[in-house]
């Protein structure tokens, strides 16, 4: 029999490894192996993750946890390529504390030169206290002094992960980070300082800000240098479904805030997509025009760091199916008897381009049955009419929030094993 256990972080409690680490031990107590029949590593693990492979006499445990564009999706990438490096970066978070920040170097091929950065390592929601959290006094400075290390170091191309952010500038740090330079009435603006220092909100700032001036440094270690966005989200800058309306509450910005801030990233691109070079698209003849940015899927990313990449000729990745590719996903299904995946809450939104719902739409397609394990189902009906599952299990039913997080390992490792012993899956005896 063999398994691929893949699934997503259950947030704010376990992280995709720890998940897929519980889910390894209940389909353990479910087989029953003989202690001289023990599976044993038939691959090293990345530092810091779990073993990809195990395997025994007559069972085989492929794992492989995922991620989508969201938050640890690019370190899940790098944990499945041994050639990885990792480079720390002393940068400034998003409240514009020193802070340290990590991404990951791949030189295979040598030539390419890789960087896989995750925009929550230097500008993301965990890395500030919660006290502290404030959209309005954060800036994305340094995903940019990530960026910029990269390609000062030698990066042909570089990818960046877009999930957990807690910045909504519309990329206007990462920007100065670069070397852009902001203006108002003629005037170098200081955009980090002012925004961090609390003397003025990220609104204020940016609605005075009316010039842009391009690095020329900037474009000249981008000469031969590709970027590239990787996210969960397809929403553009602006409207009912952009960055302020739909994510920003999310990053602590009270919804009464909402139209200062709906405008303020509106002027903002408006300056941008002015003073932005027309650029040759990669792969076609086409020059993109001004005032297109904002409204391309992905814009709204990240508080408008999305925009501003695409800015920059950024090109955009579905973060599963980036994912998928990187990891080399169809060679982990194949002759695969079952599948089992999960997430914190299991919803609607699982099943359109998020890791188990993509995962499972892949297994259907190999006619591989898939289960999966959440915290909470919500519109379970609809869930159950996808027939992407065969069952879906909710972990600590009957038992307050509190304590199914504090026993969340535990309660998975429980429902693994109840749901094969229930099941009726091929393979499986």
């Amino acid at each position: 029999m063999k398994v691929l256990i893949a699934p997503d972080k259950f947030k704010g409690c376990l992280t995709a490894v720890e998940v897929a680490r519980a889910m390894r031990e209940g389909l353990l107590d479910f087989l029953h192996i003989p202690d001289d029949e023990k599976l044993h590593d038939v691959q090293s693990s990345a530092e810091g993750g779990i073993e990809p492979f195990l395997a025994s006499n007559h069972h085989e445990i492929r794992i492989q946890p995922i991620g989508d564009g969201g938050e640890g999706t690019m370190a899940l990438i790098c944990q499945a390529k041994p050639e990885c490096r990792t480079e720390t970066v002393s940068v400034l978070d998003a409240r514009g504390s020193p802070a340290c920040a990590s991404y990951s170097v791949c030189q295979r091929p040598v030539q390419s030169g890789q960087a896989f950065i995750e925009m929550a390592s230097a500008s993301g929601l965990a890395q500030i206290p919660e006290k502290e959290r404030d959209p309005e006094h954060s800036t994305s400075y340094g995903t940019g002094q990530m960026i910029l290390h990269a390609l000062q170091n030698g990066a042909r191309e570089i990818y960046i992960g877009l999930g957990g952010s807690a910045t909504i500038d519309g990329g206007g740090g990462m920007l100065q980070a670069l070397g852009f330079e902001f203006r108002v009435a003629g005037k170098p603006m200081d955009l980090q300082n002012a925004v961090v220092s609390g003397h003025g909100c990220l609104a204020d700032v940016l609605l005075q800000i009316d010039d842009l001036t391009w690095s020329k440094e900037f474009a000249g270690l981008l000469q031969g240098t590709s970027l590239h966005i990787v996210a969960d989200v397809e929403s553009p800058l602006h409207g009912e479904n952009g960055a302020i309306q739909r994510f920003a509450a999310q990053k602590g910005l009270a919804p009464k805030r909402f139209p200062l801030y709906k405008q303020a990233l509106e002027s903002f691109a408006r300056i941008c997509e002015a003073r932005a070079p027309l650029e040759r698209r990669p792969g076609t003849e086409e020059f993109t025009s001004a005032h297109s940015f904002s409204a391309e899927r992905g814009a709204g990313a990240a508080g408008g760091m999305g925009f501003a990449l695409l800015l920059l000729g950024a090109r955009m990745h579905a973060g599963f199916e980036f994912f998928c590719l990187q990891v080399g996903m169809d060679a982990l299904l194949d002759g695969v008897d079952l599948v089992i995946t999960g997430e914190g809450k299991l919803d609607g939104t699982s099943l359109a381009g998020k890791g188990p719902g993509g995962i499972a739409h892949l297994a259907r397609k190999q006619n591989i049955p898939c289960i999966a394990i959440c915290g909470k189902a919500e519109d379970r009906s609809h869930l159950e009419e996808s027939c992407l599952f065969a069952d879906i299990r909710e972990i600590g039913r009957g038992l307050s929030l509190e304590e199914s997080m504090k026993r969340a390992a535990e309660l998975i490792r429980q429902e693994v094993r109840g749901a094969l012993k229930e099941g009726r899956y091929r393979g499986l005896s």
